[in-house]
C-alpha cells in the first residue's frame, strides 16, 4: 500500500478548506498531538441548557489537584481553569489555555489569569454558572508553537511566545488609539478585514505615517506580517477582550450530562 496516499488526502483537504475550518482542525489535532486533550479526567460535566453551549467540568489533574474547567464555543480559542469553588460556589480563575490554528500550524499558551466566576449547585443535577467580575491576563507560563514541520517547546517556545505577546500588546495599544477604529468586532473575518489593509497596504501611502516607527520597523522586518499571519485571532482576543468575556457575566443554567 502507498503509505503516501493519506498524506496526500490529508494536504488536499487542508489546502480546500476555508481558515475557519482548518483553524477548527488545527486547534483538535494540536490537542491531541500535544497531548493536551489528556492532561485532566472529567468528574462531573455540565452542559447549558439554553442556546448557550457553554460547558462546566470539575476536572482531575494528573497529580490528582481538582480544578473547575469552562468553555465557549462563542470564544473556541479559549479554556478557563479555576479552582475549586467554596461554600457558595464562588472560585478563582487562575490561568486560561489559547489554542488557535492557522495555515501552517498553531500557537498554543497558558496565561496566568486571575478573576472570580460562580458555580451553584442547585440540585436534581442541574447547576448555575456566571462570571462575577473581568479577567484579567498576566504572564505566559508555557507553551507550543507548531510551524508546518517545526515544532517549538520548552523555553524556546516560551521565550518566542512572551516576545510575540509583547509586540501584540503594543500593535493593540496602537489600534485602539487609531482615529475612527471600532470598540469591537463581531467577528474574526471582520477584525481581519478592516485591518489588514491598514497594516498592509498595497501600495506604499501617507497611511505609513500613521504607524509608529516600531511598527514600521516591524513590518519592514516581515515580523509584523508574520505575527498577522500566525497569530490574528491572538491579536483579536486582545483586542476585543472586555467584549469577548462579557459572553459569560449572564448567569447560565447547567445541567449534568450523565
Amino acid at each position: 500500500m502507498n503509505r503516501c496516499f493519506p498524506a496526500a488526502i490529508l494536504f488536499c483537504v487542508l489546502f480546500l478548506c476555508s481558515c475557519a475550518a482548518v483553524s477548527g482542525f488545527l486547534e483538535t489535532g494540536g490537542r491531541v498531538l500535544d497531548g493536551s486533550v489528556f492532561e485532566y479526567t472529567t468528574n462531573i460535566r455540565w452542559k447549558a441548557l439554553s442556546i448557550s453551549s457553554l460547558e462546566v467540568r470539575n476536572i482531575s489533574l494528573k497529580d490528582g489537584t481538582k480544578e473547575i474547567v469552562f468553555s465557549t464555543p462563542d470564544i473556541p480559542y479559549l479554556v478557563f481553569f479555576g479552582t475549586p469553588p467554596l461554600v457558595g460556589g464562588s472560585f478563582n480563575i487562575k490561568r486560561v489555555h489559547f489554542l488557535a490554528g492557522n495555515y501552517g500550524g498553531w500557537n498554543e499558551f497558558d496565561i496566568e489569569s486571575s478573576g472570580i466566576a460562580r458555580l451553584r449547585i442547585l440540585g436534581n443535577d442541574n447547576a448555575a454558572f456566571t462570571l462575577l467580575s473581568s479577567v484579567e491576563l498576566h504572564s505566559i507560563i508555557g507553551g507550543k508553537i507548531r510551524r508546518d514541520y517545526t515544532r517549538l517547546s520548552g523555553e524556546r517556545a516560551l521565550e518566542e511566545l512572551r516576545n510575540r505577546g509583547e509586540r501584540i500588546t503594543f500593535l493593540v495599544d496602537w489600534m485602539k488609539s487609531f482615529p475612527g477604529a471600532p470598540a469591537s468586532f463581531s467577528s474574526q473575518d471582520e477584525f481581519e478585514f478592516y485591518w489588514q489593509p491598514r497594516l498592509f497596504p498595497k501600495k506604499e501611502s501617507a497611511r505609513d505615517l500613521i504607524l509608529p516607527e516600531e511598527l514600521i520597523s516591524l513590518r519592514q522586518s516581515g515580523t509584523l506580517e508574520a505575527d498577522w499571519n500566525e497569530a490574528a485571532a491572538w491579536i483579536r482576543m486582545i483586542y476585543d477582550w472586555n467584549t469577548l468575556i462579557s459572553i459569560l457575566n449572564q448567569e447560565v443554567i447547567l445541567t449534568k450530562v450523565k
